[in-house]
């Protein structure tokens, strides 16, 4: 059989946090996704289905998570072009 549980908004908090938090709601099925972001590393950058179109989910329903990657940041010092 399946429920319907409150699903939890978790954008924003870490991957393992976040996976505890909606196993913890009941539901079993979650899938990761990496993406390159300016957020830390390891941090939710979007949810599937969003928590403010369904605040109510069947916990039979696959939880998609967006989790960021860590980008590389080069920083350059300022460049200065004389013409001579």
């Amino acid at each position: 059989t399946h429920n319907v549980a409150f699903y939890k908004d978790v954008v924003g908090l870490n991957e393992v946090e976040a996976i505890s938090i909606l196993n913890n709601a009941g539901y079993r099925t979650i899938q990761i996704n990496r993406e390159i972001s300016s957020q830390p590393a390891g941090t939710v950058i979007a949810q599937s289905p969003t928590y403010l179109s369904a605040p109510h989910v069947d916990t039979a329903t696959t939880i998609v998570l967006t989790v960021s990657n860590s980008c590389l940041v080069i920083s350059f010092p300022p460049f200065l072009f004389r013409n001579s």
